[in-house]
């Protein structure tokens, strides 16, 4: 059963519902040409010698999984006609009835899909969304969408007592304090197990208190452009950056922010 990964991400405008809509799958576009029918040679030859790189080349790290997976595209891939492979790969796509060439309609600039605000849910019916918490406002108020001078940033951003509330949960995991109250209790049963996370993740207590205490978001989206953390550099930079570096700019010219739930592609 394949597993949903839904994420957050910051919409910055008024105009916050076209600006999510930019970067969504779920928008289709005018046709274009996905693929040409006489380019199907050179880009088999191309995905072939792609696998056979990914499996060969020792400095690339790959998952039994992933090199399962290249293993068999590379095995199909190689023993297939040019023909068979520009279907396979353009599946799902129009032709052109003179050409052959493969039309879709796909957004060329999609990186999620699903998109969803929780601000009516909020509204209705005061309950907040299954995968994101909604800001909250300087007059005591929560809102997914408000202007940036509103936001109480000291109550979700990097405060003492996310800091002090993190630095006990590194202290009962992996320094193997003992319990001071029922909700340590809780706290150490509950994540004791995973051990393994907090090690294998972070270099010190101080690293892992300014990941979890900082907020941050997937995604950003403007009207100009999408950006998301990239796991292949560091998520950690991205995170405990992410403030100082998406948002606090916004300040002087306090902007709408929205928090979107997506699920990523």
């Amino acid at each position: 059963m394949s597993k949903i990964t839904y994420r957050t991400i910051l919409v910055i405008g008024d105009n916050h519902q076209e600006i999510a809509k930019k970067y969504s799958s779920d928008t289709k576009v005018a046709p274009y040409i996905f693929m040409k029918f006489d380019d199907a040679e050179k880009e088999r030859k191309n995905h072939i010698r792609l696998y056979k790189t990914l499996l060969t080349d020792k400095r690339v790290s790959l998952t039994e999984s992933q090199y399962d997976f290249y293993k068999e595209m590379y095995l199909t891939f190689s023993n297939i006609s040019d023909f068979d492979y520009f279907r396979k790969v353009t599946d799902g796509c129009m032709y052109d009835e003179n050409t052959g060439d493969a039309l879709t309609e796909e957004n060329p600039n999609a990186f999620y899909k699903y998109e969803r605000c929780q601000q009516h849910r909020l509204e209705v019916t005061g309950s907040e969304g299954d995968f994101s918490d909604p800001f909250i406002l300087k007059d005591g108020t929560k809102s997914y969408s408000a202007h940036y001078n509103d936001i109480d940033w000291s109550l979700i951003h990097n405060n003492e007592q996310k800091r002090e509330l993190n630095k006990r949960v590194w202290e009962l995991i992996v320094e193997n304090d003992e319990p001071l109250n029922e909700q340590e209790e809780n706290t150490k049963k509950r994540l004791c197990e995973r051990i393994s996370y907090f090690i294998n993740n972070f270099k010190s207590k101080e690293d892992f208190i300014n990941y979890s205490s900082s907020l941050w978001f997937w995604g950003v989206a403007t009207d100009k452009k999408y950006e998301e953390v990239d796991y292949k550099v560091s998520d950690m930079d991205w995170c405990v950056n992410f403030f100082d570096k998406y948002i606090k700019p916004l300040e002087k010219t306090n902007p709408l922010i929205t928090i979107y739930e997506v699920h990523c592609l």
